[in-house]
């Protein structure tokens, strides 16, 4: 059965859940959670979204995410394709470290940040790691009661703005109404869809969020570049010939097919299907290979990211 597309659009809020594969652990040492922490700060800095908690337990993780730019899957296959490689390698494994995809469940922020950041929080005591929050270190709780965040990772104002007016009530109110809950069982959300978290006007309104972008998108691609536009940039780009990337076997000749694959699905309306056609009937399967593997390196390589934010600026002056 084909996988369900990530409901993403601009201003989005997310609760996010990555687990273990086969409930394994996904972190060894502190280390491991450092690298994790450091990871998502640079593509915080990178994808300009929102963090306001998490909390690293040892085989699932829990982060409270905001996208204004509607980013999820980039922004979460940038940070677990990165965290992964690191993981693999410093352990000297090999597979799959993620239970297959992370969970995102688009939330109705104003209705439930408050609680769910207190339950996201509270995840080590219910767990019987630590009997209070403060005592666990992995968590964004301390930030918070502490008043002050020097990694610039956790943006703490639109939660404490919540509960008064000076910094000082602010602090205070927020570790009473998280303490309040300990001892106490949690009686869970009620997630719809499997999805969203939020009464049916919220849901309504999601969806016609996400069609509204979409549309716009699509109207915006269509009056941008053609595939052929894409193709040519990028042999003018690589220095080589259109043919070349199109029919060779040569492994530079993959990568551009794959490159020019990647930004034909990203700055044109096309199908799968069409892309396909244009490299003499390619299967939808190797279309959709060529533009993971692109994202991929993206990810994991900075040069070759490089290259294409390059690439995509000739792009944009070759179309102007």
């Amino acid at each position: 059965m084909a996988r369900g597309l990530r409901i993403q659009f601009s201003g989005a809020f997310y609760h996010i859940i990555t687990r273990g594969n086969e409930k394994r652990p996904i972190f060894i040492d502190d280390s491991d959670r450092k690298k994790y922490l450091e990871i998502i700060g640079n593509y915080k800095r990178d994808f300009g979204f929102y963090l306001y908690c998490y909390t690293l337990m040892t085989n699932h993780n829990h982060l409270l995410i905001e996208t204004p730019m509607g980013n999820i899957s980039r922004i979460m296959l940038c940070v677990n394709t990165n965290y992964a490689v690191y993981f693999n390698r410093r352990h000297n494994r090999v597979g799959h470290l993620f239970q297959g995809r992370y969970k995102s469940i688009v939330v109705d922020k104003e209705a439930y940040l408050l609680r769910l950041l207190r339950y996201i929080h509270l995840n080590p005591v219910r767990a019987k790691m630590v009997r209070s929050p403060k005592e666990y270190k992995w968590s964004s709780h301390r930030v918070y009661i502490s008043g002050r965040d020097t990694s610039g990772l956790i943006d703490t104002e639109p939660v404490l703005g919540r509960f008064g007016n000076t910094k000082e009530m602010q602090i205070t109110a927020y570790r009473d109404f998280v303490e309040s809950e300990i001892g106490s069982e949690h009686p869970g959300f009620e997630v719809k869809e499997g999805q969203f978290l939020g009464d049916d006007d919220f849901i309504n309104n999601v969806k016609k969020n996400r069609i509204r972008d979409i549309t716009e998108n699509k109207e915006i691609l269509q009056r941008f570049m053609t595939f052929d536009e894409i193709l040519s940039g990028v042999a003018r780009f690589y220095k080589t010939e259109e043919s070349e990337i199109r029919y060779s076997r040569g492994h530079k000749s993959v990568l551009l097919r794959y490159i020019t694959i990647w930004f034909a699905r990203k700055w044109t309306n096309m199908t799968l299907k069409d892309i396909g056609e244009c490299f003499g009937g390619m299967p939808h399967s190797g279309v959709f290979f060529g533009i993971k593997r692109v994202e991929r390196e993206m990810c994991t390589n900075k040069e070759f990211a490089k290259n294409i934010q390059r690439l995509a600026k000739v792009l944009t002056k070759l179309k102007g």
